[in-house]
């Protein structure tokens, strides 16, 4: 008998060892990937959370007198104890406010995003996302 590894065994083990490392390389590859989409949702979702509380915090301001349409929507409210005409609108891909003089971009969304009409309500949609604004009111 001779001592050693023959040719054959020496490519098995080859063959082998190059498919488990593919199959690790793949693993580690689909981890990151996932990774990297649930931080991009959370950041997402953060930001329309963001909107839709600057947006509740406005509401919860508001003094009535509402118009809205499919990419607006206005209403009076009490800003640092002035009476003053808020409006949200859609802008190219962007939700913007408008108070006064200031114009502010709230968020940016991917998708779509606007205000639709419903029975005392107004349904404002960011990306599939979205909160009804009742209109009745102050």
């Amino acid at each position: 008998m001779r001592k050693g590894i023959s040719l054959i065994e020496m490519v098995v083990s080859l063959a082998v060892s190059a498919l488990l490392l593919i199959s690790i390389f793949k693993i580690v590859n689909m981890w990151l990937a996932m990774s990297s989409s649930i931080v991009q949702e959370t950041k997402t979702n953060m930001s329309l959370w963001r909107t839709f509380d600057i947006v509740e915090r406005d509401l919860n301001r508001s003094t009535g007198n509402f118009l809205w349409g499919v990419s607006f929507i206005s209403f009076d409210a009490i800003v640092d104890g002035q009476y003053k005409r808020i409006r949200y609108y859609v802008s190219g891909n962007r939700i913007m406010r408008r108070s006064g003089n200031s114009y502010n971009t709230v968020t940016e969304f991917r998708e779509s995003a606007g205000f639709f009409e419903e029975e005392g309500t107004v349904r404002f949609i960011i990306d599939k996302r979205e909160i009804l604004i009742g209109t009745k009111g102050g």
